[in-house]
């Protein structure tokens, strides 16, 4: 049986996975607005299982202790990084952003 850590998502992080799936929707439609979400989600549960992720990169520059983990992976096709930040028994969420801007600018400092 696969042990999992706690998962929380900041506000922030929530407030940015209802804007993906809102904006997926107009763009793409709806059933893909919910096959992109699924993609995010099982990205998130990845960080649930008590190591790492080896594509998991310590970002120390932006802030002590976050990391990223983009949500490509094995042919899977996603343009979104998940920062976080993570204890023995906890992962928190703090923002899901589009690979294309500059992360350093979207977190919020209180979160970490």
């Amino acid at each position: 049986m696969r042990q999992s850590r706690r998962l929380s998502l900041a506000k922030a992080a929530q407030t940015d996975l209802d804007t993906i799936a809102a904006w997926t929707a107009e763009k793409f439609g709806p059933s893909q607005a919910e096959s992109y979400i699924e993609a995010v989600l099982d990205t998130i549960d990845e960080l649930a299982a008590l190591k790492s992720p080896s594509r998991s990169i310590a970002r120390d520059e932006i802030a002590k202790g976050v990391r990223t983990l983009h949500m490509r992976k094995r042919g899977r096709r996603g343009r979104h990084f998940l920062l976080y930040s993570e204890t023995s028994d906890e992962v928190k969420i703090h923002r899901i952003l589009h690979d294309s801007i500059e992360l350093s600018l979207h977190i919020p400092r209180e979160e970490i």
